[in-house]
């Protein structure tokens, strides 16, 4: 491994179908815009380049309130996660469909473009774990490939928060580009949405909220098929669906500070899904919340010493 990792949990909890992935957005052409280096694209299915861009914020300081109505506010969150060289988010998404809930837990943590996650799910029907480590290109050597490094654990004994039920796989990894990461498991976990969130997405742009704090929200509505490109195939992979769900709505709502620092993402959507070929009505709502170094608690997230040290130990002759 190039560099000395450490884990900090993140919780992400689903049901039939888990999204785990974060989007950058809002597509420009000044000189502020910056691509963040994803490759992936579904142009030709999709009719638009839903690659991600962020838009780097004015020297002199930019007002969130000009965001109302509009994804600059979005785009700006985007480029600042993008620069951060260490953080961690815990996600707790809740998903219900007709016969079955499903919950998975994730811990990840990020440093200068390499991201560790520990994932575990647990449903009536879908109980599986896995652990991956994400070369993110972001931070990292410049020019450097995005790539995902996944092996499997075994099946967990309970929906508990935690890893004591889980033994992970000492055989090898298994390599993803990101382009079939994404067609597989949904967008990298380095993005600020699991859907998309852009100006080709956006059906309503919510006003900016002054939440007195020193922090604001903004809340959008988005369609009902491009937002969610690469989170269908996050659904059907962790639900064991036969078909891609459809969707009838998708919403998302960022809370950031006045450096545009994005601190919560809160998710809803409402879809119908096909299992034992049968249609169930699913929901999923999610809460992410994002951690920075010194912020109070911080230091507190970080695993125990024994999983550390098995997981850089393992993924070190992979990256």
């Amino acid at each position: 491994m190039k560099k000395q990792l450490i884990i900090i949990p993140v919780t992400i909890v689903t049901a039939m179908c888990m999204g785990f992935a974060f989007v950058g957005c809002g597509e420009g052409t000044n000189a502020d815009i910056k691509s963040s280096g994803s490759g992936a694209r579904l142009a030709s299915e999709y009719g638009y380049d839903v690659t991600y861009f962020n838009k780097v914020a004015p020297e002199d300081g930019a007002d969130p309130f000009d965001g109302s109505g509009n994804t600059a506010n979005v785009e700006y969150m985007a480029y600042v996660l993008s620069e951060e060289k260490e953080w961690t988010s815990v996600s707790d998404n809740k998903a219900a469909a007709t016969l079955n809930n499903q919950q998975t837990w994730t811990y990840v943590y990020y440093d200068d473009g390499y991201m560790l996650s520990d994932e575990k799910t647990y449903s009536t029907f879908v109980k599986d774990s896995r652990e991956t480590m994400f070369v993110c290109g972001r931070g990292a050597s410049e020019g450097s490939v995005r790539e995902a490094y996944v092996r499997d654990g075994s099946k967990p004994s309970n929906g508990n928060a935690g890893f004591d039920d889980v033994t992970w796989k000492s055989d090898s990894a298994d390599r993803m580009s990101e382009n079939d990461y994404y067609l597989t498991y949904g967008l990298f976990s380095d993005e600020i949405c699991l859907y998309v969130v852009n100006d080709y997405t956006v059906e309503e742009a919510g006003e900016v909220l002054d939440n007195g704090d020193g922090t604001y929200t903004q809340s959008f509505v988005l369609d009902t098929e491009n937002s969610v490109s690469y989170y269908k195939y996050s659904m059907m992979t962790h639900g064991s669906l036969s078909s891609a769900p459809t969707f009838s709505k998708v919403e998302v709502t960022f809370t950031f500070d006045e450096s545009f620092r994005v601190l919560e993402v809160e998710t809803y959507d409402l879809s119908k899904i096909k299992k034992f070929g049968m249609n169930f009505e699913n929901k999923t709502s999610s809460t992410t919340t994002y951690s920075y170094p010194g912020m109070e608690g911080y230091e507190n997230t970080k695993l125990v010493d024994a999983a550390l040290a098995d997981a850089q130990n393992y993924f070190a002759a992979y990256v």
